[in-house]
């Protein structure tokens, strides 16, 4: 996790904005951050240090750093790690609000096959550096290719 870990949530919030005024000041997607510390569950701790926040809720404030740039484009790499099942529910409402609420594209790359189907409709499966699959979620899951590589190729008597 790459926070300020002594400012304040609010600040590293701010910390974005500011630095995305001074590279894009055209920026028009760029929320408010107080609208952000509340849309993930921050405001409560907008005053307090970010390194005293709890694991998920720093992996939220990422994210809502991330979109106080105004991206067209969030790319999240495994951003349920470490997380507990609550803390990974939490994240993928978080993410699901990011497409529906702020209209901003998402790709996300994990290995928790749980937290891809709860957020994605569409997915690209790799094995060894290759893509050996793509498409719509569930014809994805069908592909015997992908069922070899995540379950084993069933035995035959």
């Amino acid at each position: 996790i790459r926070l300020f870990k002594d400012l304040t949530v609010r600040q590293n919030v701010e910390v974005a904005r500011i630095t995305c005024r001074a590279v894009r000041p055209d920026a028009a997607k760029q929320i408010g951050v107080d609208q952000l510390l509340q849309q993930y569950e921050l405001a409560s701790f907008a005053d307090s240090p970010a390194g005293t926040l709890p694991y998920g809720s720093q992996r939220r404030l990422e994210i809502a750093r991330a979109l106080a740039l105004g991206p067209s484009l969030l790319l999240l790499d495994e951003p349920a790690a470490g997380l507990n099942e609550a803390e990974s529910e939490t994240l993928a409402m978080a993410i699901e609000a990011i497409r529906r609420d702020i209209g901003c594209a998402t790709i996300v790359i994990d290995h928790d096959l749980r937290f891809i189907n709860r957020l994605c409709d569409r997915l690209c499966v790799m094995d060894q550096g290759q893509v050996i699959a793509s498409g719509e979620t569930e014809d994805v899951w069908r592909d015997p290719r992908v069922i070899e590589v995540y379950v084993g190729q069933s035995e035959t008597a």
